[in-house]
C-alpha cells in the first residue's frame, strides 16, 4: 500500500470593516471584483470578467500582465449567502475543471467580518504555492482597500478584541 501526500494547501485569515453580506458580494459582483482583484494590484489590465454566481455557475477572469492574457478559470461549488463560498480555481489552459478549490468562509464578529481563505491546490502547482500564497496576500490587501477602517492592518492581524 502506498502513501499519498495530502495536496498543498494555503490558509489565510482577516479581519474586514464589512458585514459577511458586503464580503460576500464583493466576490460575485464583477464591478466590485474588478475594483479590487487583479488590475487594482499590479501592472495589468482587466480585460473581462465574468461571473454566474450560482452553484455549478462558472466564473472567467481575463487579465494582461506584462503583455500576456492570464485566464483565471473556475465553477462554484457551494454558495450559501453570506457565510459560504467555494469554488474550482485554475487557468483556461488546465482544461475543463481544475482541481484546485477555494473556500471562504465568512463570519460577523462585532463590527467587523473574518475571512478564512482555504486554498486547495491543484498538485501540480505544489512549485508554486509560495507565489500563489503571496498572490493571495496581495489580492486580500487590495480587497481591504475597500474597507478602510482596517487599512494600514499588517496581513493577518487579528481585530482589536478579536479571541
Amino acid at each position: 500500500m502506498t502513501e499519498t501526500a495530502a495536496p498543498p494547501q494555503i490558509v489565510l485569515t482577516r479581519h474586514y470593516a464589512a458585514t459577511p453580506e458586503r464580503m460576500f458580494d464583493a466576490w460575485l459582483t464583477p464591478h466590485t471584483l474588478g475594483m479590487w482583484m487583479f488590475g487594482q494590484v499590479a501592472d495589468e489590465r482587466v480585460l473581462g470578467l465574468d461571473i454566474d454566481p450560482r452553484v455549478g455557475g462558472r466564473f472567467s477572469l481575463r487579465v494582461e500582465r506584462g503583455g500576456r492574457v492570464i485566464h483565471h478559470v473556475g465553477r462554484f461549488l457551494r454558495l450559501v449567502r453570506p457565510e459560504l463560498l467555494e469554488f474550482t480555481w485554475g487557468m483556461a489552459d488546465d482544461g475543463e475543471d481544475p482541481l484546485s478549490v477555494v473556500r471562504l468562509e465568512l463570519t460577523a464578529a462585532g463590527d467587523y467580518c473574518r475571512l478564512n481563505l482555504t486554498h486547495t491546490l491543484d498538485p501540480r502547482w505544489a512549485a508554486s504555492l509560495e507565489r500563489t500564497r503571496q498572490g493571495w496576500n496581495t489580492l486580500l490587501d487590495a480587497l481591504g482597500e475597500l474597507f478602510p477602517d482596517f487599512r494600514g492592518r499588517r496581513p493577518g492581524a487579528a481585530h482589536p478584541g478579536a479571541g
